[in-house]
């Protein structure tokens, strides 16, 4: 009962209240290195102008060779998928053949 009371009343002192935003700080510069080391030119709202189609494509081959890189080593997770590359080129054409179909609205 003690804890639970005096814990937030603690927290507002401002030495402790100092010492936890830097430790907050700390940790979140940790995990934003971790998490974002690989962004490719993130943006946080949408471009004045449009981006050429060959800047675009240029991107997208650098995002495609970063993840590829992870992939391959085994080090990024989610749905599993045969690893053979000739097999990932063939679902790509198929995938693009109906990129733009929805099967489930059919008119």
């Amino acid at each position: 009962w003690a804890f639970t009371t005096a814990m937030p009343l603690l927290k507002q002192l401002p030495p402790v209240r100092k010492e936890l935003e830097e430790g907050q700080a700390k940790v979140r510069a940790d995990l934003e290195g971790v998490l974002f080391r690989d962004l490719t030119a993130p943006r946080l709202e949408l471009p004045a102008k449009g981006t050429p189609q060959a800047e675009l494509l240029q991107l997208m081959e650098k995002r495609h060779e970063l993840d590829r890189k992870y992939w391959e080593d085994g080090t990024i997770t989610g749905a599993v998928y045969h690893g053979e590359r000739e097999h990932m080129d063939f679902v790509g054409k198929v995938y693009g053949q109906f990129a733009f179909f929805n099967p489930l609205h059919a008119s």
